[in-house]
Protein backbone atom coordinates (compact mmCIF):
# COMPACT_ATOMS: atom_id res chain seq x y z
CA UNK A 1 0.00 0.00 0.00
CA UNK A 2 1.53 3.41 -1.09
CA UNK A 3 0.89 6.53 1.34
CA UNK A 4 0.55 10.14 0.61
CA UNK A 5 2.05 12.93 3.08
CA UNK A 6 -1.35 13.28 3.48
CA UNK A 7 -2.53 9.33 4.40
CA UNK A 8 -3.81 8.89 7.88
CA UNK A 9 -3.57 5.78 8.89
CA UNK A 10 -6.77 4.86 11.26
CA UNK A 11 -8.24 2.40 13.45
CA UNK A 12 -11.76 2.32 14.45
CA UNK A 13 -13.89 0.90 17.09
CA UNK A 14 -17.04 1.78 19.11
CA UNK A 15 -15.00 2.42 21.65
CA UNK A 16 -12.48 5.11 20.12
CA UNK A 17 -10.18 5.68 17.52
CA UNK A 18 -6.27 5.14 16.65
CA UNK A 19 -4.70 7.70 14.36
CA UNK A 20 -1.64 8.26 12.50
CA UNK A 21 -0.20 10.83 10.34
CA UNK A 22 0.35 14.00 9.46
CA UNK A 23 -0.82 16.62 12.23
CA UNK A 24 -2.63 18.75 9.65
CA UNK A 25 -4.46 15.74 8.15
CA UNK A 26 -5.22 13.97 11.37
CA UNK A 27 -6.66 17.50 12.20
CA UNK A 28 -8.25 17.83 9.19
CA UNK A 29 -10.36 14.78 9.76
CA UNK A 30 -10.97 15.30 13.32
CA UNK A 31 -12.72 18.61 12.56
CA UNK A 32 -14.95 16.38 10.17
CA UNK A 33 -15.62 14.30 12.66
CA UNK A 34 -16.49 17.16 15.06
CA UNK A 35 -14.29 15.78 17.42
CA UNK A 36 -12.08 18.12 19.19
CA UNK A 37 -8.57 18.10 18.68
CA UNK A 38 -7.63 18.27 22.59
CA UNK A 39 -9.17 14.39 23.07
CA UNK A 40 -6.15 12.96 21.63
CA UNK A 41 -3.42 11.18 23.57
CA UNK A 42 -0.42 9.62 22.57
CA UNK A 43 -0.05 6.04 23.10
CA UNK A 44 1.63 3.76 24.52
CA UNK A 45 4.65 1.17 23.56
CA UNK A 46 2.15 -1.82 23.21
CA UNK A 47 -0.21 -0.02 21.62
CA UNK A 48 2.37 1.03 18.97
CA UNK A 49 3.08 -2.36 17.86
CA UNK A 50 -0.51 -3.63 17.73
CA UNK A 51 -0.78 -0.79 15.26
CA UNK A 52 1.94 -1.06 13.36
CA UNK A 53 1.71 -4.78 12.93
CA UNK A 54 -2.10 -4.51 12.04
CA UNK A 55 -2.30 -1.67 9.85
CA UNK A 56 0.91 -3.33 8.01
CA UNK A 57 2.46 -0.15 7.54
CA UNK A 58 5.20 0.29 9.65
CA UNK A 59 6.72 3.04 7.87
CA UNK A 60 4.05 5.68 8.64
CA UNK A 61 3.68 3.79 12.37
CA UNK A 62 6.99 5.02 12.56
CA UNK A 63 7.40 8.41 11.41
CA UNK A 64 3.97 9.35 13.24
CA UNK A 65 3.17 7.58 16.62
CA UNK A 66 -0.28 6.77 16.73
CA UNK A 67 -2.94 8.63 19.06
CA UNK A 68 -5.76 7.76 20.74
CA UNK A 69 -8.58 9.29 19.89
CA UNK A 70 -12.21 9.60 22.14
CA UNK A 71 -15.37 8.85 20.22
CA UNK A 72 -18.60 9.57 21.19
CA UNK A 73 -21.51 7.04 19.19
CA UNK A 74 -22.37 10.22 16.63
CA UNK A 75 -18.83 10.65 15.49
CA UNK A 76 -17.82 6.96 15.04
CA UNK A 77 -21.82 6.71 13.03
CA UNK A 78 -20.35 9.98 10.93
CA UNK A 79 -16.88 8.05 10.68
CA UNK A 80 -18.70 5.05 9.18
CA UNK A 81 -20.81 6.74 6.40
CA UNK A 82 -17.76 8.84 5.30
CA UNK A 83 -16.50 5.82 3.09
CA UNK A 84 -19.02 3.34 3.80
CA UNK A 85 -16.56 1.29 6.37
CA UNK A 86 -17.02 -2.10 7.29
CA UNK A 87 -16.09 -3.63 10.47
CA UNK A 88 -13.89 -7.09 10.66
CA UNK A 89 -14.76 -9.91 12.95
CA UNK A 90 -12.75 -8.46 15.70
CA UNK A 91 -15.29 -5.35 15.19
CA UNK A 92 -12.09 -3.08 14.16
CA UNK A 93 -12.22 -0.85 10.80
CA UNK A 94 -8.41 -1.04 9.90
CA UNK A 95 -7.37 1.54 6.80
CA UNK A 96 -6.10 4.33 5.32
CA UNK A 97 -8.14 7.56 4.78
CA UNK A 98 -6.46 9.62 1.89
CA UNK A 99 -8.21 13.12 1.04
CA UNK A 100 -8.03 14.20 -3.04
CA UNK A 101 -5.40 16.20 -3.63
CA UNK A 102 -4.75 16.24 0.14
CA UNK A 103 -7.95 17.39 1.08
CA UNK A 104 -8.71 15.51 3.59
CA UNK A 105 -11.59 17.57 5.10
CA UNK A 106 -13.03 17.63 1.73
CA UNK A 107 -12.45 14.72 -0.31
CA UNK A 108 -12.34 11.54 1.70
CA UNK A 109 -11.63 7.82 0.57
CA UNK A 110 -11.14 5.18 2.50
CA UNK A 111 -8.16 2.10 1.87
CA UNK A 112 -9.37 -0.72 3.94
CA UNK A 113 -5.95 -2.44 5.07
CA UNK A 114 -4.86 -6.34 2.85
CA UNK A 115 -5.96 -9.51 3.70
CA UNK A 116 -5.78 -10.12 7.35
CA UNK A 117 -3.49 -13.40 8.07
CA UNK A 118 -3.61 -15.32 11.69
CA UNK A 119 -1.34 -13.10 13.09
CA UNK A 120 -2.79 -9.98 12.25
CA UNK A 121 -5.85 -11.50 13.40
CA UNK A 122 -4.33 -12.05 17.03
CA UNK A 123 -2.88 -8.47 16.77
CA UNK A 124 -6.84 -7.06 16.47
CA UNK A 125 -8.13 -9.06 19.12
CA UNK A 126 -5.30 -7.96 21.54
CA UNK A 127 -5.99 -4.15 20.13
CA UNK A 128 -10.13 -4.21 20.30
CA UNK A 129 -9.34 -5.51 24.14
CA UNK A 130 -7.18 -3.16 24.53
CA UNK A 131 -9.39 -0.27 23.03
CA UNK A 132 -12.27 -1.41 25.18
CA UNK A 133 -10.01 -1.09 28.34
CA UNK A 134 -9.44 2.35 27.27
CA UNK A 135 -12.83 3.43 27.04
CA UNK A 136 -13.67 1.31 30.35
CA UNK A 137 -11.35 3.68 32.25
CA UNK A 138 -12.85 6.44 30.38
CA UNK A 139 -15.99 5.63 31.82
CA UNK A 140 -14.70 5.12 35.33
CA UNK A 141 -12.75 8.64 35.12
CA UNK A 142 -15.88 10.55 33.91
CA UNK A 143 -18.21 8.74 36.17
CA UNK A 144 -16.09 9.86 39.43
CA UNK A 145 -15.74 13.09 38.32
CA UNK A 146 -19.72 13.42 37.71
CA UNK A 147 -20.30 12.29 41.43
CA UNK A 148 -17.34 14.53 42.77
CA UNK A 149 -15.88 11.66 44.73
CA UNK A 150 -12.53 10.10 44.82
CA UNK A 151 -11.61 6.94 43.80
CA UNK A 152 -9.18 6.03 46.08
CA UNK A 153 -10.88 7.10 48.96
CA UNK A 154 -13.82 4.82 48.02
CA UNK A 155 -11.42 2.06 47.78
CA UNK A 156 -10.18 2.30 51.50
CA UNK A 157 -13.66 2.41 52.58
CA UNK A 158 -14.80 0.04 55.07
CA UNK A 159 -17.63 -1.20 53.39
CA UNK A 160 -15.60 -2.11 50.11
CA UNK A 161 -13.42 -4.37 52.14
CA UNK A 162 -16.59 -6.41 52.50
CA UNK A 163 -16.15 -7.46 48.87
CA UNK A 164 -12.13 -8.09 49.45
CA UNK A 165 -8.92 -6.31 48.95
CA UNK A 166 -9.96 -4.55 45.40
CA UNK A 167 -7.73 -1.31 46.51
CA UNK A 168 -5.09 -4.02 45.98
CA UNK A 169 -6.22 -5.22 43.20
CA UNK A 170 -6.45 -2.20 41.85
CA UNK A 171 -2.60 -1.50 42.63
CA UNK A 172 -1.29 -4.63 40.80
CA UNK A 173 -3.55 -4.56 38.01
CA UNK A 174 -2.72 -0.80 37.10
CA UNK A 175 1.33 -1.67 37.87
CA UNK A 176 1.22 -4.68 35.60
CA UNK A 177 -0.88 -2.75 32.53
CA UNK A 178 1.28 0.16 33.07
CA UNK A 179 4.43 -1.84 32.55
CA UNK A 180 3.01 -3.84 29.58
CA UNK A 181 1.68 -0.06 28.21
CA UNK A 182 5.24 1.06 28.39
CA UNK A 183 7.31 -1.82 27.03
CA UNK A 184 4.67 -3.76 25.20
CA UNK A 185 5.90 -7.19 26.87
CA UNK A 186 4.70 -9.08 30.30
CA UNK A 187 7.75 -10.19 32.03
CA UNK A 188 7.18 -13.75 33.56
CA UNK A 189 7.75 -11.77 36.92
CA UNK A 190 4.27 -9.67 36.33
CA UNK A 191 2.57 -12.81 34.81
CA UNK A 192 3.18 -14.39 38.71
CA UNK A 193 2.00 -11.83 40.35
CA UNK A 194 -1.53 -11.36 38.16
CA UNK A 195 -2.07 -15.01 37.06
CA UNK A 196 -4.27 -15.69 39.72
CA UNK A 197 -6.48 -12.12 40.46
CA UNK A 198 -9.19 -13.80 37.96
CA UNK A 199 -11.27 -15.26 40.76
CA UNK A 200 -11.06 -12.52 43.30
CA UNK A 201 -12.53 -10.03 40.87
CA UNK A 202 -14.95 -12.27 39.62
CA UNK A 203 -15.98 -12.76 43.21
CA UNK A 204 -15.70 -9.03 44.36
CA UNK A 205 -18.03 -8.34 40.91
CA UNK A 206 -20.71 -10.80 42.27
CA UNK A 207 -20.56 -9.04 45.65
CA UNK A 208 -20.97 -5.66 44.43
CA UNK A 209 -24.08 -6.55 42.21
CA UNK A 210 -25.50 -7.97 45.25
CA UNK A 211 -24.98 -4.89 47.77
CA UNK A 212 -27.13 -3.20 44.55
CA UNK A 213 -29.62 -5.97 44.94
CA UNK A 214 -29.92 -5.30 48.40
CA UNK A 215 -30.21 -1.90 48.34
CA UNK A 216 -32.86 -2.28 45.83
CA UNK A 217 -35.10 -4.44 48.00
CA UNK A 218 -34.61 -2.16 51.20
CA UNK A 219 -36.50 0.39 49.52
CA UNK A 220 -38.80 -1.60 47.92
CA UNK A 221 -40.02 -3.38 51.03
CA UNK A 222 -41.17 -2.39 54.13
CA UNK A 223 -43.28 -0.32 55.45
CA UNK A 224 -43.20 3.39 54.96
CA UNK A 225 -41.10 4.48 57.85
CA UNK A 226 -38.41 1.96 56.58
CA UNK A 227 -38.33 2.89 52.94
CA UNK A 228 -37.99 6.31 53.88
CA UNK A 229 -35.16 5.07 56.31
CA UNK A 230 -33.52 3.09 53.18
CA UNK A 231 -33.57 5.60 50.58
CA UNK A 232 -32.28 8.36 53.10
CA UNK A 233 -28.83 5.69 53.12
CA UNK A 234 -29.16 5.10 49.67
CA UNK A 235 -29.32 8.84 48.30
CA UNK A 236 -26.66 9.66 51.70
CA UNK A 237 -23.79 8.05 49.58
CA UNK A 238 -24.37 4.48 49.40
CA UNK A 239 -25.10 4.14 46.23
CA UNK A 240 -22.72 6.50 44.47
CA UNK A 241 -20.37 4.27 46.16
CA UNK A 242 -21.30 1.04 45.06
CA UNK A 243 -22.15 2.13 41.27
CA UNK A 244 -18.49 3.59 41.58
CA UNK A 245 -16.85 0.31 43.43
CA UNK A 246 -18.84 -1.87 40.70
CA UNK A 247 -17.36 -0.16 38.12
CA UNK A 248 -14.00 0.24 39.23
CA UNK A 249 -13.79 -3.60 39.53
CA UNK A 250 -14.92 -4.31 36.35
CA UNK A 251 -12.32 -1.64 34.73
CA UNK A 252 -9.73 -4.14 36.47
CA UNK A 253 -11.27 -6.94 34.85
CA UNK A 254 -10.88 -5.50 31.79
CA UNK A 255 -7.18 -4.87 32.74
CA UNK A 256 -6.49 -8.64 33.01
CA UNK A 257 -7.93 -9.68 29.93
CA UNK A 258 -6.01 -7.17 27.96
CA UNK A 259 -2.89 -8.51 30.14
CA UNK A 260 -4.18 -12.05 28.97
CA UNK A 261 -3.81 -11.58 25.85
CA UNK A 262 -0.88 -10.18 25.55
CA UNK A 263 0.95 -12.86 27.16
CA UNK A 264 -0.80 -15.29 24.75
CA UNK A 265 0.09 -13.06 22.04
CA UNK A 266 3.37 -13.51 22.49
CA UNK A 267 3.63 -17.39 23.56
CA UNK A 268 0.71 -18.51 21.57
CA UNK A 269 -0.58 -16.25 19.13
CA UNK A 270 -3.14 -18.57 17.19
CA UNK A 271 -5.03 -18.81 20.31
CA UNK A 272 -5.37 -15.18 20.70
CA UNK A 273 -8.66 -15.06 18.50
CA UNK A 274 -10.70 -18.14 20.06
CA UNK A 275 -9.57 -16.55 24.01
CA UNK A 276 -10.89 -13.20 22.97
CA UNK A 277 -13.99 -14.74 21.42
CA UNK A 278 -14.53 -15.92 25.18
CA UNK A 279 -13.51 -13.36 26.56
CA UNK A 280 -16.36 -11.16 24.62
CA UNK A 281 -18.63 -13.47 24.98
CA UNK A 282 -18.01 -13.45 28.72
CA UNK A 283 -17.79 -9.80 29.22
CA UNK A 284 -21.70 -9.21 27.53
CA UNK A 285 -23.03 -11.97 30.38
CA UNK A 286 -21.50 -8.95 32.66
CA UNK A 287 -22.85 -5.98 30.50
CA UNK A 288 -26.27 -8.13 30.66
CA UNK A 289 -26.23 -8.63 34.45
CA UNK A 290 -25.35 -5.26 35.59
CA UNK A 291 -28.13 -4.08 33.18
CA UNK A 292 -31.00 -6.04 35.15
CA UNK A 293 -28.81 -4.65 38.76
CA UNK A 294 -28.96 -1.04 37.46
CA UNK A 295 -32.89 -1.43 36.30
CA UNK A 296 -33.98 -3.35 39.11
CA UNK A 297 -32.19 -0.17 41.41
CA UNK A 298 -34.18 2.29 39.12
CA UNK A 299 -37.95 0.49 39.45
CA UNK A 300 -37.63 0.22 43.21
CA UNK A 301 -36.59 3.62 43.77
CA UNK A 302 -39.47 5.11 41.44
CA UNK A 303 -41.84 2.20 43.47
CA UNK A 304 -40.95 3.58 46.62
CA UNK A 305 -41.04 7.55 46.06
CA UNK A 306 -44.75 6.55 44.68
CA UNK A 307 -46.13 7.56 47.88
CA UNK A 308 -49.76 6.82 49.10
CA UNK A 309 -52.20 9.55 49.39
CA UNK A 310 -52.13 8.44 53.52
CA UNK A 311 -48.83 8.61 53.52
CA UNK A 312 -48.30 12.20 52.58
CA UNK A 313 -51.42 13.27 54.39
CA UNK A 314 -49.67 11.68 58.02
CA UNK A 315 -45.99 12.61 57.34
CA UNK A 316 -46.05 15.44 54.97
CA UNK A 317 -42.47 16.43 55.31
CA UNK A 318 -41.04 12.84 55.53
CA UNK A 319 -42.50 12.17 52.40
CA UNK A 320 -41.43 15.09 50.29
CA UNK A 321 -37.94 14.41 51.69
CA UNK A 322 -38.24 10.49 50.46
CA UNK A 323 -39.69 11.71 46.90
CA UNK A 324 -36.33 14.39 46.57
CA UNK A 325 -33.96 11.68 47.86
CA UNK A 326 -35.48 9.04 45.01
CA UNK A 327 -35.46 11.86 42.32
CA UNK A 328 -31.45 12.34 43.15
CA UNK A 329 -30.93 8.66 43.58
CA UNK A 330 -32.35 8.11 40.04
CA UNK A 331 -30.52 11.16 38.52
CA UNK A 332 -27.08 9.03 40.11
CA UNK A 333 -28.45 5.71 38.28
CA UNK A 334 -29.30 7.85 35.10
CA UNK A 335 -25.78 9.09 34.72
CA UNK A 336 -24.19 6.03 35.72
CA UNK A 337 -25.81 4.36 32.69
CA UNK A 338 -25.26 7.08 30.23
CA UNK A 339 -21.81 7.08 31.32
CA UNK A 340 -21.29 3.16 30.86
CA UNK A 341 -23.63 2.78 27.62
CA UNK A 342 -26.29 0.13 29.17
CA UNK A 343 -29.68 0.75 27.97
CA UNK A 344 -31.61 1.53 31.30
CA UNK A 345 -33.91 4.56 31.47
CA UNK A 346 -34.12 5.77 34.58
CA UNK A 347 -37.89 5.70 36.47
CA UNK A 348 -39.87 8.97 36.87
CA UNK A 349 -41.23 10.37 40.48
CA UNK A 350 -44.54 11.83 40.20
CA UNK A 351 -44.93 14.75 43.09
CA UNK A 352 -48.35 16.00 44.09
CA UNK A 353 -49.30 18.85 45.75
CA UNK A 354 -49.99 17.89 49.98
CA UNK A 355 -53.84 19.03 49.18
CA UNK A 356 -54.31 16.96 46.53
CA UNK A 357 -53.45 14.16 48.52
CA UNK A 358 -55.87 14.95 51.49
CA UNK A 359 -58.82 15.84 48.86
CA UNK A 360 -57.85 12.17 47.65
CA UNK A 361 -57.20 10.45 50.93
CA UNK A 362 -61.03 12.20 51.91
CA UNK A 363 -62.61 11.08 48.92
CA UNK A 364 -61.41 7.52 49.61
CA UNK A 365 -62.29 7.57 52.69
CA UNK A 366 -65.95 8.49 51.69
CA UNK A 367 -66.18 6.43 49.04
CA UNK A 368 -64.97 3.20 51.64
CA UNK A 369 -67.70 4.67 54.09
CA UNK A 370 -70.26 4.00 51.63
CA UNK A 371 -69.14 1.13 50.57
CA UNK A 372 -68.98 -0.03 53.97
CA UNK A 373 -72.39 1.93 54.99
CA UNK A 374 -74.15 -0.28 52.39
CA UNK A 375 -72.96 -3.60 53.30
CA UNK A 376 -73.98 -3.58 57.06
CA UNK A 377 -77.77 -4.34 56.44
CA UNK A 378 -76.23 -7.18 54.07
CA UNK A 379 -74.13 -8.55 56.65
CA UNK A 380 -76.71 -8.50 59.46
CA UNK A 381 -79.39 -10.29 57.63
CA UNK A 382 -76.68 -12.93 56.27
CA UNK A 383 -75.99 -13.26 59.93
CA UNK A 384 -79.60 -13.83 61.17
CA UNK A 385 -80.11 -16.42 58.55
CA UNK A 386 -76.71 -18.14 60.04
CA UNK A 387 -78.26 -17.80 63.73
CA UNK A 388 -81.41 -19.40 62.58
CA UNK A 389 -79.85 -22.60 60.76
CA UNK A 390 -77.50 -22.96 63.80
CA UNK A 391 -81.09 -22.64 66.33
CA UNK A 392 -83.30 -25.23 63.87
CA UNK A 393 -79.48 -27.85 63.96
CA UNK A 394 -79.74 -27.71 67.86
CA UNK A 395 -83.63 -27.99 67.91
CA UNK A 396 -83.48 -30.76 65.91
CA UNK A 397 -80.74 -32.56 68.04
CA UNK A 398 -83.00 -32.21 71.40
CA UNK A 399 -85.75 -33.31 69.32
CA UNK A 400 -84.17 -36.76 68.53
CA UNK A 401 -83.04 -37.06 71.95
CA UNK A 402 -86.53 -36.18 73.41
CA UNK A 403 -88.01 -39.15 71.07
CA UNK A 404 -86.04 -41.55 72.25
CA UNK A 405 -86.53 -40.29 76.13
CA UNK A 406 -90.45 -39.67 75.47
CA UNK A 407 -89.78 -36.03 76.86
CA UNK A 408 -91.35 -32.65 76.23
CA UNK A 409 -94.08 -30.98 75.20
CA UNK A 410 -94.42 -29.99 71.55
CA UNK A 411 -96.17 -27.53 69.82
CA UNK A 412 -98.19 -27.48 67.27
CA UNK A 413 -95.79 -27.75 64.62
CA UNK A 414 -94.17 -30.07 66.70
CA UNK A 415 -91.79 -28.02 68.48
CA UNK A 416 -91.68 -27.10 72.28
CA UNK A 417 -92.82 -24.34 73.17
CA UNK A 418 -89.41 -23.05 74.32
CA UNK A 419 -88.34 -23.68 71.06
CA UNK A 420 -90.51 -22.05 69.26
CA UNK A 421 -90.07 -18.57 71.22
CA UNK A 422 -86.00 -19.08 70.52
CA UNK A 423 -86.70 -19.47 66.99
CA UNK A 424 -89.03 -16.94 66.58
CA UNK A 425 -86.88 -14.35 68.85
CA UNK A 426 -84.01 -15.21 65.98
CA UNK A 427 -86.38 -14.49 62.97
CA UNK A 428 -87.05 -11.17 64.21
Amino acid sequence: MIHDSTDVEIVLSENGALVAGPDEAVAALLSRLEIPDVSTESAGQSVKNLFADLTGVASVASAFDPKWVHLSSESFARAQELGGLQKNAQGLIVGVLRGEKGRLDQFLQFDAAGGINPMMMSNAATLAATMALRSAIAQLETLVESMDVKLDVLLEDNRTAAIGDVQGLTHVLTQAYGLYEKTGRISETVWSQITGHATALAQAESKARRHLDNLAVSVDKGSFAKRADAMHRMADGELQHWLIILAAVQANRQRLDVLKLAHLLERDPDAVPSHAEDTRASGEEERRLLTLTVKGLSDAMASAADVSDANRVRNPLRSRKLIEEAEHSLRVVSAFAEVTGIEVVAGQVQREPWRKSVVGLAKGTASEARNIASSVPKEITRRREDNLIRKVSKIEERRALASESGDGVEGADGLTTPEQDDLETTAK
